[in-house]
């Protein structure tokens, strides 16, 4: 099919450049109710996507078309020539495409590699239906296994193959502990079959239902030292990712620009943040991007200082920085406070929200509080509701990293971020 379409691009007038992303997955998905099988399904899908460019002087244009393996020669040749006369419209200034690498590299290595789908599947809800000994149970749940292999070609001689694993569960909690009975939806993505994390995940989803019920309503708080914990973290950090985007930088939404130090005169912990390639459990790792960019770790802030930019081929050609390509894991240096001395005052720690929100532009996130525990400095209570928000460039002044880390999908860093001073909406 790849060469089929090649040809015909080859045949095109107007046609300067092409690149081609081919997709084959291989899914299979189990959906219960209660822990009794309800419906197991598979299937096979293959997606192509042919963006073709067209110069004009200093201009590129360009335009990107889904095609199937069941067209014949002249619906390709159709869509293709339409795609080329899209591409005509579009005046963007020029950029190049990816160049073939020679750097040696590797698959991603997940237990899914060499398991069957439904293996996979039945060892996945053998771990989630354990008794965790808690006042909570699983109302129902839909686990999905993707086995994806991506193939890349360009008219600049890149052609790259590699695999990509993608574990899904999407389960909802209940209990009937409490005031009334609580039911909580959540979805979680994972590239290995890792029993401990799914153990824990699933344990912590349990927790949230039971507590939930039980707890009391979130009281409003002027100035309240506010931990946040648990796989939120790693949306907290998505605004120093932004910061650092060369998209953000060309479009100068960015407040910061290379070499400025965020953390200037902050007596918290200072930003150390990498971007890498491949993370353990992650369904982002890669050796490549879409754009057929060979992937390789960088290093983002050193110590709060912003080092270097990252993005598409095309926007850091624009801004002439080094090519990162599109990296999506992400690693923080941990601190040297731990989680117990962050708890000797009052505080508000954060175990789930129902969302929470960052704005990459100006550095406001806050949130609604699904389950949180307060101490007053004597008792701890569970409690929900209530919101929170501030500005990430003023709590970022005296924030402190704990010492413990985690590693969830796509993040490495502090299990807990220690906010000082922070207004609560409650009762």
């Amino acid at each position: 099919m790849i060469d089929k379409i090649i040809k015909e691009l080859k045949g095109l007038k107007g046609v300067s450049a092409y690149k081609i992303l081919n997709t084959k997955t291989s899914s299979k998905e189990l959906f219960l109710i209660k822990d009794k099988a309800d419906m197991l399904r598979g299937k096979d899908v293959e997606d192509i996507l042919v963006t073709v460019y067209s110069d004009n002087e200093k201009n590129r244009g360009s335009s990107t078309v889904k095609l199937k393996k069941s067209m014949d020669n002249d619906e390709i040749a159709k869509i293709l020539k339409d795609a080329v006369y899209a591409a005509k419209f579009v005046k963007n200034p020029y950029y190049p495409l990816a160049k073939k690498s020679d750097k040696e590299y590797e698959n991603f290595n997940s237990s899914l590699k060499d398991m069957n789908e439904t293996d996979a599947l039945l060892r996945i809800k053998d771990i989630i239906y354990k008794d965790y000994g808690l006042d909570a149970s699983i109302n129902s749940s839909e686990i999905f296994i993707n086995k994806k292999n991506k193939r890349i070609v360009n008219s600049e001689g890149v052609d790259v193959s590699f695999d990509q694993y993608e574990g899904i569960i999407e389960v909802i909690t209940e209990s009937g502990v409490g005031k009334e009975p609580v039911e909580i939806y959540t979805l979680n993505s994972f590239a290995d079959i890792d029993e401990e994390y799914l153990e824990e995940l699933i344990g912590r989803r349990l927790f949230e239902a039971a507590e939930r019920g039980k707890a009391s309503p979130t009281k409003k708080s002027d100035k309240i030292n506010v931990i946040l914990t648990g796989e939120d973290i790693r949306t907290f950090f998505t605004f120093y990712t932004g910061q650092a985007s060369a998209r953000a930088h060309y479009e100068k939404t960015a407040l910061y620009k290379k070499g400025d130090n965020l953390f200037k005169g902050s007596k918290g912990d200072k930003l150390n943040l990498s971007l890498k390639a491949f993370m353990e459990n992650s369904i982002y790792s890669a050796p490549f991007d879409n754009d057929g960019v060979y992937l390789e770790d960088v290093k983002l802030y050193k110590d709060g200082k912003l080092k270097n930019l990252h993005g598409s081929l095309r926007f850091t050609h624009y801004l002439d920085e080094e090519t990162t390509g599109i990296i999506k894991n992400v690693e923080v240096q941990s601190g040297e406070t731990t989680i117990e001395e962050m708890k000797k005052k009052p505080y508000l720690e954060i175990l789930a929200f129902s969302d929470m929100f960052v704005d990459e532009l100006t550095g406001d996130f806050g949130g609604e509080i699904r389950l949180a525990r307060y101490f007053d400095g004597k008792d701890t209570f569970t409690v929900t509701g209530g919101s929170f928000s501030d500005n990430i460039l003023e709590v970022q002044k005296k924030f402190l990293f704990s010492k413990e880390t985690q590693l969830v999908p796509s993040f490495k860093g502090p299990k807990a971020i220690l906010l000082k001073n922070v207004k609560v909406l409650g009762e």
